[in-house]
C-alpha cells in the first residue's frame, strides 16, 4: 500500500488575540450660575455640569477643598461665604481614575443696590 501523503507537510498555527483599546479616562466639568443668581457674590448658587464621558466611568466624587460633598452626576451647591474655593471632580473606573479641579472665587455680598433708570 502506497502512502499518498506528500513527502513534506507543514502545520500553520494561527493565533488570534483580541484586546480592547479604551479611551483615556478624563474628567471634565464646568459650572453655571443657578437660576436667579446674577453675579458672583455670596451666597452663590451654582449648578455643576459633568462634561466627562459618562459611559467610561463607574464612580465619581465631587469635592470642595478636599471634602466630598456629592456623588451625584451633576450636583448643585451654594457657596455661603466669600472666598476662593477649589472644586474637583474625580472619576473612576475599574482600572484608573482622573481628577480635574477648578478655582471658583466668590465675592462678598454687595452692600449697595444699583438701580437702573431709563
Amino acid at each position: 500500500m502506497e502512502n499518498r501523503l506528500p513527502k513534506w507537510s507543514f502545520l500553520v498555527i494561527l493565533c488570534l488575540s483580541s484586546y480592547t483599546v479604551s479611551a483615556q479616562l478624563q474628567s471634565n466639568f464646568f459650572f453655571e450660575l443657578a437660576q436667579g443668581a446674577g453675579n458672583f457674590n455670596a451666597p452663590l448658587a451654582v449648578e455643576f455640569v459633568n462634561a466627562s464621558q459618562v459611559d467610561q466611568y463607574t464612580d465619581y466624587s465631587w469635592k470642595i477643598e478636599e471634602e466630598e460633598f456629592s456623588t451625584e452626576i451633576e450636583p448643585n451647591w451654594i457657596f455661603r461665604e466669600a472666598g476662593k474655593y477649589r472644586v474637583c471632580l474625580e472619576v473612576k473606573n475599574k482600572t484608573t481614575s482622573h481628577q480635574q479641579c477648578q478655582l471658583i472665587e466668590v465675592f462678598a455680598p454687595s452692600d449697595t443696590e444699583v438701580a437702573l433708570f431709563e
